[in-house]
């Protein structure tokens, strides 16, 4: 077995020039993310072991204390609970529609017309979020929403989806994926 020391020496310098130039290249980048996201990172991670306010500086060092406090909050804890939630849901969901919508375009669709299809479903992307949020609004709208007028016909009631805080969940994580 080789030893990584000598499996290093026994790389031509050649291919040691273009090492160097890849690092050359993204030393800027590698200090930009250093500076703009490592260092705040590691600063907000030792706040968190101080007692302190907004506008003094901090005076006590309570180690572990902040962490219990907010794991024992019951709102930290719904709000971490949600947030789980709608990533994993999105997360899932987004993965399984593209995958079979992938899967059917590649099997049905060729041409123009699979072209034409392509940009129907990259649309979403391309159109800005706000515009998109306000029509599933609309669409999820108590009073006079499409989705609780289709229900209305299958015979099925009006449905509080932004409402009900146990609805609006899913009905986020329908808007987003």
């Amino acid at each position: 077995m080789i030893s990584p020391l000598a499996a290093v020496r026994n790389v031509p310098r050649r291919q040691w020039v273009s090492y160097r130039f890849v690092l050359i290249a993204l030393a800027p980048v590698m200090a930009l993310f250093i500076y703009l996201r490592v260092i705040p990172t590691g600063q907000a991670m030792l706040m968190s072991l101080f007692d302190w306010e907004l506008i003094k500086p901090a005076e006590k060092f309570v180690g572990l204390d902040n962490y219990v406090n907010l794991l024992s909050d019951k709102n930290f804890i719904l709000a971490f609970t949600n947030t789980t939630i709608f990533a994993v849901a999105t997360t899932v969901f987004s993965v399984l529609i593209a995958l079979l919508i992938a899967a059917l375009l590649s099997r049905f669709v060729a041409g123009r017309i699979g072209g034409f299809i392509e940009l129907l479903y990259f649309a979403p992307v391309l159109v800005p979020m706000v515009p998109v949020t306000l029509g599933w609004r609309e669409i999820f709208n108590y009073q006079h929403g499409i989705l609780n007028a289709a229900l209305g016909v299958v015979g099925i009631e009006k449905q509080p989806w932004l409402a009900d805080p146990t609805m609006a969940l899913g009905a986020v994580v329908i808007l987003a994926v």
